[in-house]
């Protein structure tokens, strides 16, 4: 019994690692951008995530967490003349997983009586699943021109709930580590 109990523990808790994990994570740089060069950065007002002009709660979990990550890397935050300008869009989408032959049972028929009765047999269904998708958008404030894009497909946009600041902060973590400014390495603890 409590090898059982062990494993569903070990699969739970590998579930909720994958849930935090922050998504796939595609990116792309501007090859002619000097990252050297910046040193400050703002967010765009209003932000894609705005809703009325308004921050909605996804729009501060993005800024308060890619702020930390900007800041780790040396940038400074300043709405007077930001080198950099950061941006966000989010958006959900359907996906269709296609057919999937699977076991069915039911009733058929509208009559109750001589046509009606049970039924079981095999077909096709299908299934649908949504998808977050996240894009962060770095632009060169005075070129106004795009340096850096990333799209984090997975949880982030839809995170409601006690979790939603760790689920908001893992994908963005993630995106970062793509950012063409590395954050130093922490330094080792000495004894």
């Amino acid at each position: 019994m409590n090898a059982i109990r062990t494993l569903f523990l070990l699969a739970l808790a590998g579930l909720l690692a994958a849930c935090a994990s922050g998504g796939q994570v595609l990116s792309d740089a501007d090859s002619r951008a000097d990252f050297s060069r910046y040193h400050s950065f703002a967010f765009s007002d209003p932000l894609g995530t705005n809703r009325d002009k308004a921050d909605t709660l996804l729009s501060q979990r993005l800024k308060a967490s890619t702020a930390r990550q900007m800041q780790a890397r040396g940038f400074v935050y300043s709405e007077q003349a930001p080198d950099l300008l950061i941006n966000f869009h989010a958006r959900v989408v359907e996906h269709d997983s296609g057919p999937a032959f699977a076991p069915m049972f039911g009733y058929y028929g509208y009559h109750r009586g001589f046509y009606a009765g049970p039924a079981w047999g095999f077909g096709f269904d299908y299934d649908t699943y949504k998808e977050g998708r996240l894009n962060i958008d770095v632009i060169d404030a005075a070129q106004r021109r795009q340096v850096w894009e990333t799209v984090v497909v997975g949880n982030a946009v839809r995170a409601t709930g006690p979790r939603a600041d760790a689920i908001v902060d893992a994908a963005i973590i993630k995106a970062f580590r793509k950012f063409p400014v590395p954050a130093p390495l922490a330094a080792p603890v000495s004894q």
